[in-house]
């Protein structure tokens, strides 16, 4: 098919022109390719006649059905809505890409008699059930090694994947550079769609965090060698309240140039659950509290433990938003981060905490060039605030409960 029902971009037309037999898609963000990849699928699944003589079946993966709902399913469906809403495309062609939606089964059935389906899998074996023409691993870097290989074995057409290349995983070691493997890098100017204040957004960042812009502007793949934090894993939402065993919150102070910053952590099922509630400049303390009180947060019962400014502290408290002083000494910062390590790591996506946890690394030692045990005094908000709440994580205590 030589004209699509939509503008192509380039990452659609290496995409779709493709004969390889995995497509793999590595790019920066807003590049598009996750769009264009949907695209692709579902000109495929609408069109496509397999040469088994069977119905097209076409599965999108994604870590968690949360995160298909927010991203791929979200997308797929304004792909839709911009095909049948067109005026310029005609009706006859519009009637090979309506679909009628099981919700529950999250499948798009296909007048042709094929279907695009919405799937997460828990486990390698789970991932064993069904064949499929065509599969699209979403943000791959979140699904493990095993069950993309049971995806792979039972898909008989054609395997693409996508992901933004914080560090080196699976994809790297075992398809990279291996026969019948398509290459496909991306970032945000290869898609036209991609609005002029998001690229100088892109850009300005990239000035801030050369380490962001090396991963998440160019699309190039990050390194984890002097990474602080190089195992985590990140997810789509927090957990319940009322699952989790604690609750705490940690601020730290930006000041002038640094961000202000304010977390959430909580313990659930032995594992740190964190996410990311404030990251600004410029904050005053009154904009802090308001903040604070539009969250719902107010010290109490879960305490918001902060850095040690007793200013800060008693002009929030003006507000009716209570801060208890962290735990700070010596060796606060080393033990703070070794407490944290302790647990499996989980963090909701966001841009900063990525771009954070990528630049925070120990110190390089100027004679060797390998890293010392000291941290870098510098991307490090989000995570100082995390080692204060971690306070109310281990000890599980609340000083203003008795008022």
């Amino acid at each position: 098919m030589k004209v699509y029902p939509f503008k192509p971009t380039p990452v659609f037309l290496a995409n779709m022109q493709s004969k390889a037999r995995t497509v793999v898609n590595q790019g920066g963000t807003w590049s598009g390719k996750t769009f264009s990849i949907l695209q692709v699928l579902y000109v495929i699944t609408a069109l496509y006649k397999p040469t088994d003589g069977k119905k097209t079946i076409t599965t999108v993966v994604g870590q968690d059905v949360p995160n298909l709902t927010k991203g791929a399913i979200r997308d797929f469906e304004n792909i839709q809505d911009m095909i049948l809403e067109s005026e310029s495309i005609p009706d006859s062609v519009k009637a090979k890409f309506q679909t009628v939606y099981n919700s529950t089964k999250k499948t798009h059935y296909f007048p042709n008699g094929a279907k695009l389906e919405f799937s997460s899998f828990k486990n390698w074996q789970d991932a064993k059930s069904g064949k499929r023409h065509f599969c699209f691993i979403n943000e791959a870097n979140g699904i493990p090694y095993k069950i993309y290989e049971q995806l792979a074995f039972r898909t008989t057409v054609r395997m693409f994947i996508d992901y933004n290349p914080d560090a080196p995983f699976w994809v790297h070691e075992h398809l990279l550079g291996k026969e019948g493997v398509q290459m496909v890098y991306s970032n945000f100017t290869h898609n036209p769609f991609c609005p002029e204040d998001v690229r100088k957004h892109i850009i300005a960042k990239g000035k801030q965090n050369k380490l962001w812009w090396h991963v998440y502007g160019l699309g190039k793949t990050g390194q984890t060698e002097g990474v602080i934090f190089d195992s985590i894993n990140w997810v789509s939402e927090m957990p319940n309240d009322a699952d989790c065993k604690r609750i705490s919150y940690g601020m730290d102070f930006g000041y002038t140039t640094d961000p202000s910053t304010l977390v959430k952590v909580v313990l659930y099922q032995g594992e740190l659950y964190i996410q990311g509630l404030l990251y600004k400049q410029g904050m005053k303390y009154a904009d802090i509290a308001l903040h604070c009180l539009e969250l719902g947060i107010n010290g109490t019962p879960n305490c918001i433990y902060a850095d040690h400014d007793q200013r800060a502290i008693d002009t929030i408290a003006e507000y009716n938003v209570y801060l208890e002083k962290a735990d700070k000494g010596a060796n606060s910062i080393l033990e703070g981060i070794q407490t944290i390590k302790e647990y499996r790591i989980n963090i909701v996506s966001d841009s900063d905490f990525k771009a954070e946890q990528l630049a925070y690394k120990w110190k390089e030692d100027k004679l060797t060039g390998k890293a010392t045990r000291q941290p870098v005094d510098k991307f490090n908000h989000y995570f100082d605030a995390v080692r204060y709440a971690m306070k109310g994580i281990v000890e599980g205590s609340n000083p203003y409960l008795a008022y």
